[in-house]
């Protein structure tokens, strides 16, 4: 099990439109592909925010753990409420 603290994983800003969204890379890098585990953070906290369609070469699960957002047609709700 990897464990990694915030303050360890890489941070990368990305800018949209005009707004600023940060992704986090915790285990792995987006730029190398194997079978290796990897976990990143992607934060897009402004109104609007949109992430193209795009592929993955691996297997991903996506978790939406605030906010509201949709995957192509169908609502992603978070796994969790305050």
């Amino acid at each position: 099990m990897h464990v990694v603290a915030q303050t360890e994983a890489r941070k990368i800003e990305v800018v949209r439109a005009g707004d600023a969204g940060h992704r986090f890379d915790y285990i792995g890098s987006p730029d190398i592909i194997n079978t290796d585990p990897q976990a990143f953070l992607v934060d897009r906290l402004y109104s609007g925010a949109r992430i193209e369609p795009h592929f993955h070469d691996i297997d991903q699960l996506q978790v939406v753990v605030g906010g509201a957002c949709r995957r192509g047609r169908k609502a992603a709700n978070p796994v969790t409420r305050q």
